[in-house]
């Protein structure tokens, strides 16, 4: 494959400002996928886990489905951002407020969509609502601060704010839908940008240097809920990962983005053209009927990457983990076995892009009914498998 090559020249990066360059790749870690297999033995937290701890939620209001629930915590607060609204709790578990009103008023939310945004710095969250072409604006307090642009730039296109950092919003553009039969690349001349709202001024992009790299649109655009990239923030670290590229991208001031992790796929795995591809429906129906495997979300620590993979030994999603420069030897339908301690029998990530990771920790959601099945038990004596979801707290290995 083209992994020595992706290494060492092609994934150049640069600010708005400086000419491009190469990037430094002593402290690029590697991830070897070349010999993963299915398997139906779980692996072991222990791998990437030191400690487990637990937070027991108040019992209202009732939190829905897991399924689209993911949570943020600062030094002050837990934050559980559900469907319908962001639910404040003290960091002990206990609620303290929603974070706006529901209903068709400039200033509440008359239908959320997607995930909240949080400004930790600036203390506020912006919120897709249905029917505005504008985020809104809400104070971690729980007061309405105004809206932000969604249209941004030349012909209006459509801006994704994916992120937060004080005076700077880190977003991506959606794609502009070409003629039919038209070449072009899906992903565009850049993944991700970087945006003082003070001055106005793009401060970091990280380019595309596969954009030459095009596909025949075909009528039809298939692209998963993370395109064009995954982002998520650790701390003051910020990673990237563009969805069909196999680098994670790290930054930690937002002037220069350099490659945190490099994932060497098998040969026979889905590479960068033939996601392009299949995009825009620019494949055979043999390709169609026998779709290549692929990593999916990940989730990168400081230890390694827990990650989802589409095989094709079963239609159940499936998880894995691989360590920093090592290999990552399968991938399972299986919950990861919890071999640290006594309440929960085993641990599922199959909701891994909506955990939280911070301080060394990473936190999870996991159903309350989890700690009354067979080999696991409760760690709150008030806990029943009616009760609101529990945060498990993984101390992670550095």
């Amino acid at each position: 494959m083209r992994n020595t090559f992706l290494t060492l020249i092609s994934f150049l990066i640069c600010s708005c400002v400086p000419k491009e360059s190469s990037l430094p790749t002593n402290n690029v870690r590697d991830l070897d996928f070349q010999e993963i297999a299915y398997s139906n033995t779980p692996q072991n937290l222990s791998e990437f886990v030191e400690s487990i701890s637990y937070i027991q939620l108040s019992e209202e209001p009732l939190i829905p489905d897991l399924e689209m629930v993911s949570l943020v915590i600062d030094d002050e607060a837990i934050y559980i951002d559900t469907r319908e609204q962001v639910l404040k709790y003290t960091v002990d578990g206990d609620f303290i407020q929603p974070l706006f009103k529901l209903g068709p008023g400039p200033e509440e939310v008359s239908f959320k969509l997607g995930k909240a945004i949080f400004n930790l710095e600036k203390e506020f969250v912006a919120i897709r609502s249905y029917s505005s072409d504008q985020y809104k604006l809400f104070s971690l307090k729980g007061g309405f601060l105004g809206t932000s642009q969604l249209f941004f730039g030349e012909n209006k296109r459509t801006k994704k704010i994916v992120g937060y950092d004080g005076d700077n919003e880190l977003y991506c553009w959606y794609y502009t839908l070409p003629e039919y039969g038209t070449e072009f690349n899906i992903d565009g001349p850049a993944f991700f940008y970087v945006r003082n709202m003070s001055t106005n001024q793009t401060i970091l992009q990280l380019l595309n240097y596969h954009d030459d790299i095009k596909a025949i649109y075909k009528g039809k655009i298939a692209v998963n809920v993370d395109w064009p990239a995954m982002y998520g923030k650790q701390d003051s670290l910020h990673w990237i990962k563009p969805v069909n590229v196999d680098t994670i991208y790290q930054t930690t001031d937002l002037k220069s983005i350099t490659p945190w992790y490099v994932i060497h796929k098998k040969s026979s795995a889905a590479d960068y053209k033939f996601n392009i591809r299949a995009a825009v429906g620019d494949i055979s129906k043999s390709e169609i009927s026998s779709p290549r495997e692929d990593i999916g979300y990940v989730l990168p620590l400081q230890s390694g990457i827990l990650f989802s993979y589409r095989g094709k030994e079963t239609q159940e999603p499936c998880y894995g983990y691989c360590p920093a420069n090592g290999k990552a030897n399968q991938y399972s339908d299986m919950p990861f076995k919890n071999d640290i301690d006594g309440y929960l029998n085993e641990v599922s990530f199959q909701h891994l892009r909506n955990c939280y990771v911070k301080n060394g920790n990473l936190y999870m959601l996991v159903d309350a009914f989890r700690f009354f099945e067979e080999g696991s038990s409760s760690p709150f004596k008030t806990l029943t498998p009616e009760s609101n979801p529990v945060i498990v707290q993984l101390k992670l290995k550095e």
